[in-house]
Order: C-alpha cells, then structure tokens, then sequence
C-alpha cells in the first residue's frame, strides 16, 4: 500500500500540484489522466523520489519496491539484448546477502520474545518471499518470455543493444521493469513504442500483475483494458473515480449535469429569499425577521461550478491543388536489406478521399515502404506513381529527433514553413496550444518526442 497525503507543488505563481491525497492498494490499476502539462509525469517522479513536493508527504511500508518506466536511456553499448535485460537481476544478489545476514543476526540472538527479534523474523519472510518472486534459478525462461511479448525474436538475443532503435531500445527497459516485478509498476506512456500485437500482450499481463499499476496513458483502448481506477489531474486538483475510462467519461459528465442543476436550483432559492428580505427590510415590524434571514442565507453553503479545462487542438488544413481520382499507385515495388527481404511485390492503390493506416509488426516494413514513398528510399525494383497536382506531407517516427533543439518553437516553424504561411504561424502555433511566451521558449524545454508534454519548469 502507499499513500499520498495533502502533496502540493508550485513554479513560481503557477500551483501545478494542490492537496492531492490518494492510496493504492495491491491490485490497484490506475490509470493517471490529464491535458499534457497537468503534472502527471510531475507527480510520478514525486512518488518514486526522484522530485520533491513543496508540501505533503508520500508513505510507504517497509521492504516496498518501486520500478519506474524511464524516458531517457543509457544502454551499455556492448551488451547484447539479453546480457542487458539480465542486468535487472542485480537485486537478486543484493538480497541473498541480505538473507545470509538477517539469517546470522538471528542465530547469534536469544531475545526470542522481543520486539526487535519479531521484527527480524518478518524481514526474513519479506525477503525470502522477494527473492522467490524474482525466481533465480528461471532468469533466462523469464526473459525469453517477456521479451518474445514485446516484440523481440529469438534471434534478437544475441545482437548488440547499440543496433537497435530507440524505440526497441525502450522496450528492453520494459522488459526489464517487468522481470523484476516491483510492488508498485510506474509505466508513463508504456505503448509509445509498442505495435499492436505488443500492445494486447502487455494488457493482458498487467491484468494479472501481483502488484500496484500506475500508468500515464493517452491510449483509451489500453487504459479500459487495463485500469480499474482513473485519477484524473486537471488544475491540480485529482478526481478520482472507480472503473475504467469509459466509466469514467461517463460518470465526470454525470457529476457536472447533477452540479450544474443543483447549481441552477440554489441560485433560484437564493433570488427567492434576497427578494423576501427586501421586501421585509422595507417594513418597520419585519425587519428583524429580515435580518435573521440574510444571516442564514450568508451561512449557506454556496456551490461553485468547478472551472474546466476545454482547450483543445484546432486545425483546419487549406485545400490543395484540385487532384484526379488516382492519388497514388504502387506497382510491383520490393526491398531487401542484405539477405532480408522486408517487401516483395507490393501493390495497392490509393484514391482521392481514402484514409489508410498501414498496420502489422514492428519489422515489416511499414515505415521502410513510408520511407520508399516520400523518396528519402529508393526500392529495388517496382513504381510508384503519383497523380496530377499532388502535394506530399510527411511526419517521421523520429520527426522530433530531427528538430534543432537550440531553437525556439517560433524558429522552428519558420524554418519549416512555407512562404505563404510565414505570417500565420502564430495562430497555428496557437491551435496546438503554444500560447504567450511558449513560443519564444527553445525547443530542448518540450518533451514532445518523450510523449510527456510540457516540461516544468522551463
């Protein structure tokens, strides 16, 4: 179990945390929601201590076990993928020592009835029952299973970490988490990198973790399959609510009708009462009866409309140049890497109006065939073949990887747009929610490529 108690935070005049009180139990799977910059991965870092809060306190038992789903990675280069996922069973290590010195200290003492003696005997059990959860003697079974679950093949075992996207790269911390089975499991935006196959496994296990989950999540599907609970951050204040995200959609908007009429109904009775106490202030034998009851009506308790956060994305793109009906032909197209064929004879066809996701594994060529398409990869045999007046946008995997972190965000879009939208970029920035001075602010402040919005403080 672990508890929050009345936890606060600020940056400067901005109250990014404010009273936020909750307890997790084993079993628990909350999943923390809010707009991006509400505090969630704030208040993650808070719970694993890697930040302080300006008031309130975080308790856990003792013997308690937090892993926590890190954004930046250092990988030893030199290790292969599973040398890397093995080194999460360092603990293992730590706690047979700990055993062996518990285990001496109680054989040296004769206080059998004491305190200090009972305390002794219960972290024994505490750590005997860790080191059989870690399961030593089935480490490699282990990791080849939760590897194969996120994605990795067997053949991916041995090669270097270093070969390997960043992407993959975070699955491999995953792994890691998972092996060691923490009693409370952080995971802030766990199916970034994951496909889809990924995705349901990964469900499926936190179904049946042993533990507490805790997961910052903007995949709706994820958190109705996963979450029992939903925590919700907005203004600093947390909600919280019981069932999945569906449920919880659906009872925030119950809340707000049922406020929003007894709201409607007080503010009726509180007219009703201040017209009847002006009319009996206006006459000598009921005045006292009027003051009597503009005392009550001071004492009632008023109910506010709590404030909401309804900023949202609004785009509208300008139309393009009128097309024909085919927008895009591939005929025949293949690619191999080496020895490794990854397409062979694909074709398809797009026309003008379709929507079309391009969906499997991770490695098979979805982002190779992207690639092929805008030309930055060049395919090995085949066409392809756009129709008249076709104009290409593109938005890569790593896009945010690519971009001058020096710069402003007013200078990265003027770096990349085009001459007729140059006087309209601060209303575009505007409808992704860069508002004031966001826009003057170097890029390095925005992890956006982490998938964790703002950044506080800057």
């Amino acid at each position: 179990m672990i508890q929050l108690n009345s936890v606060g935070l600020s940056y400067g005049d901005r109250t990014l945390l404010s009273e936020v009180s909750f307890m997790l139990s084993r079993k628990d799977r909350t999943g923390l929601v809010g707009k991006n910059g509400a505090g969630k991965s704030t208040l993650f870092r808070i719970i694993s201590n890697q930040q302080g809060a300006d008031t309130g306190t975080v308790e856990y038992p003792k013997h308690f076990s937090l892993g926590f789903l890190k954004q930046d990675l250092h990988f030893d280069g030199n290790r292969n993928v599973m040398e890397e996922t093995k080194t999460c069973f360092a603990e293992v290590g730590h706690i047979e020592t700990e055993i062996i010195e518990v285990t001496k200290e109680l054989e040296e003492r004769t206080d059998f009835e004491s305190a200090e003696y009972m305390e002794l005997v219960e972290e024994l059990t505490d750590l005997n029952s860790r080191l059989d959860m870690l399961s030593p003697g089935k480490i490699d079974a282990q990791c080849e299973r939760i590897l194969k679950g996120l994605g990795f093949k067997e053949e991916d075992f041995v090669k270097k970490v270093s070969q390997f996207s960043g992407g993959w790269q975070m699955r491999i911390e995953l792994a890691k988490l998972l092996l060691t089975q923490p009693d409370l499991l952080l995971l802030d935006e766990p199916t970034n990198h994951l496909d889809i196959e990924s995705i349901i496994w990964l469900e499926e296990y936190l179904q049946s973790y042993p533990g507490i989950v805790m997961v910052i999540s903007h995949d709706k599907q994820f958190l109705n399959n996963v979450c029992n609970r939903i925590f919700e951050l907005e203004f600093g204040r947390l909600n919280q609510f019981a069932g999945n995200y569906d449920k919880y959609v659906t009872e925030k908007q119950l809340q707000r009708e049922v406020l929003a009429s007894a709201y409607v109904n007080q503010q009726k009775m509180i007219a009703e009462k201040e017209r009847t106490i002006s009319r009996f202030m206006a006459k000598a034998t009921k005045t006292s009866m009027a003051q009597s009851m503009q005392k009550q009506l001071e004492k009632i308790e008023r109910i506010e409309i709590p404030e909401t956060d309804n900023k949202a994305f609004k785009l509208k793109f300008p139309s393009g140049q009128r097309t024909g009906r085919i927008v895009l032909e591939v005929k025949k197209v293949s690619k191999s890497f080496g020895t490794k064929v990854v397409l062979k004879d694909v074709e398809f066809t797009v026309e003008k109006g379709e929507k079309i996701a391009f969906v499997g594994q991770n490695g098979m060529g979805k982002t190779t065939m992207a690639k092929m398409i805008t030309g930055q990869l060049a395919a090995d045999s085949g066409v392809i073949h756009f129709g008249a007046n076709v104009e290409l946008g593109y938005y890569a995997q790593n896009q945010a990887e690519l971009i001058d972190l020096r710069k402003t965000v007013l200078e990265v879009m003027d770096d990349n747009a085009p001459a007729e939208q140059r006087t309209n970029i601060r209303n575009i920035l505007g409808s992704f929610l860069f508002s004031g001075d966001d826009v003057e602010k170097k890029y390095r402040y925005f992890q956006v490529a982490k998938g964790q919005g703002w950044l506080w403080p800057p």
